[in-house]
């Protein structure tokens, strides 16, 4: 089982949702395929039909807590990204 930091779990629970939901956000927004995050996630039920799978993996991608985070993270990153370009960019010009 893993244990998670109060950190994550406060930052989890601020946006509702699960910490295995949010683990598959975040790797969609790496670039993961959605089955193959739930899959990672340990949400898969190998036991149950695919298409109650599949279900379950639409609900998730579909819930509109999911895809705040999802906005979220990625104007985070976006900031980043663009003081990071401009850090680069007063180096060259120096």
């Amino acid at each position: 089982m893993l244990k998670y930091s109060k950190r994550f779990i406060n930052e989890t629970k601020r946006y509702n949702i699960s910490v295995l939901e949010r683990a598959m956000a975040d790797m969609i927004m790496m670039g993961w395929d959605a089955t193959e995050a739930f899959i990672a996630t340990g949400q898969y039920k190998p036991t149950l039909a695919d298409e109650w799978n599949k279900q379950q993996i639409d609900k998730i991608i579909n819930d509109p807590n999911i895809l705040t985070y999802m906005q979220s993270k990625q104007k985070a990153i976006r900031s980043v990204s663009y003081t990071h370009l401009r850090a680069h960019e007063t180096e060259a010009d120096l």
